[in-house]
């Protein structure tokens, strides 16, 4: 409870501390909203899917701004939190729970985008699970990754589908990095 109290006021502040201009869309600064959406994880050794583990589902939610620089150009920031994990079956999976920073550069010719940043993400909890139960790690996974990402979507009012693919750039444990997909959608305010 106390990780989503830290994480709401975080979006808050990231949301309100600048005020979002009251032109319409075509003229505004500030874009800001809520997103949320579904997220797919696995992860990798050198380029294969950690042997014997499968993928995860998931979700992810945060807030959002986007600041425009040029007529087609924006730039981004927000916070996320989102879960990867690594699981053999139901029994045994170790589900990592972050809180993101996605800051990125988003091109924008009419409806459609297309964006590309990094999201230094930072391990706010870690669950263990051996046999059903829940245990201690024998070995805690790296407290930071900093995943690379591409993504497109189209914007239709207030409302917004995206979707992005992040590549994990650091080492999260066992020399295995984290990637994931992100489907989901954005109300603007």
């Amino acid at each position: 409870m106390k990780q989503l109290s830290i994480f709401l006021s975080i979006g808050f502040l990231i949301l309100f501390a600048a005020p979002t201009c009251a032109q319409d869309e075509g003229t505004k600064t500030q874009v800001g909203g809520i997103r949320v959406g579904w997220n797919y994880s696995q992860y990798f050794n050198d380029g294969n899917p950690v042997v014997g583990t499968s993928d995860y589902s998931s979700f992810y939610a945060g807030f959002y701004r986007d600041n425009r620089i040029a007529q087609i150009l924006r730039l981004g920031t927000g916070v996320e939190y989102y879960q990867n994990a690594a699981f053999t079956n139901d029994n045994n999976k170790r589900v990592l729970h972050y809180i993101g920073v996605p800051v990125y550069l988003k091109v924008k010719l009419g409806p459609v985008f297309a964006l590309s940043g990094f999201e230094p993400s930072f391990k706010v909890g870690e669950n263990y699970t051996v046999l059903g139960l829940e245990v201690d790690p024998p070995k805690k996974t790296n407290g930071f990754d900093a995943p690379f990402f591409l993504g497109a979507g189209v914007n239709i009012a207030i409302f917004t589908v995206e979707l992005r693919y992040h590549w994990g750039t650091i080492d999260v444990f066992n020399s295995a990095r984290s990637q994931y997909l992100q489907v989901g959608g954005a109300v603007s305010f």
